[in-house]
């Protein structure tokens, strides 16, 4: 595996951007079948474009009914998770029961059943769930949070997490002065690649988007071919 971090920064934004297009007959196939589904879930499908406008458009929403209906029933009363003692002692007993009920109080504490539903919308529409377990640093825990599988990459080809080169998410709708929080050394080039003035950011609040970039050991963050930064995968 190449060293990441010995590559040019022009390498880097390449071998991001190469990536990304790598998936993309795939991933093109997704968006068509999450715009179709989507249509059909908010009782708009393709084809009530092909009746003509002296026929009856009148129709009964059941797809939106009958998909809300099967994610209540796999959220509602979710499974409790199973702890096997490593051993016959009691203390692998107590450790157990408290992984046990430590795993239930973190569905609870991050509101797993939310983004659940979320997640399973994501499933219907376009056949795919992506969900994403991060540090909070603010919480100072881990988080997960469920992903629009439009915007990300894996390798095409690959059939688990454990089997894709890659993994890039895009992430959208992001403050222009959280971005610059997040990378303050690049404070200079995310201005200037965004092309507003310190006084204009804070005034206008400009949404951006940028890429989070996950290869071999490092990961890597791009905003308009700047790197932001490269590390060892954590």
């Amino acid at each position: 595996m190449i060293d990441i971090s010995t590559l040019t920064e022009s390498q880097q934004v390449a071998l991001i951007d190469n990536r990304w297009q790598e998936s993309s007959s795939l991933w093109e196939q997704l968006a068509a079948n999450y715009k179709a589904n989507k249509r059909i879930w908010q009782n708009n499908p393709e084809w009530l474009e092909r009746i003509p406008n002296n026929r009856s458009k009148a129709r009964d929403n059941r797809t939106f009914l009958a998909t809300e209906s099967v994610i209540n029933s796999l959220i509602g009363k979710p499974s409790k998770p199973v702890v096997i003692p490593a051993n016959d002692t009691d203390e692998a007993m107590v450790i157990a029961d408290n992984l046990q009920d430590f795993v239930l109080a973190k569905y609870r504490d991050l509101g797993m059943k939310g983004k659940f539903r979320r997640g399973l919308r994501y499933l219907f529409f376009s056949r795919l769930v992506v969900f994403k377990v991060f540090w909070d640093n603010e919480k100072d825990d881990f988080d997960t949070l469920p992903v629009d599988p439009r915007n990300v990459r894996f390798s095409k080809k690959s059939t688990s997490m454990y089997d894709t080169e890659f993994a890039i998410e895009l992430i959208p709708d992001t403050p222009l002065k959280k971005l610059v929080e997040l990378f303050p050394e690049k404070k200079a080039e995310i201005l200037k690649e965004s092309g507003y003035t310190e006084e204009q950011m804070l005034v206008d609040n400009p949404h951006v988007e940028y890429k989070e970039c996950w290869i071999g050991d490092h990961i890597m963050w791009e905003f308009n071919g700047v790197i932001l930064e490269v590390k060892k995968h954590p």
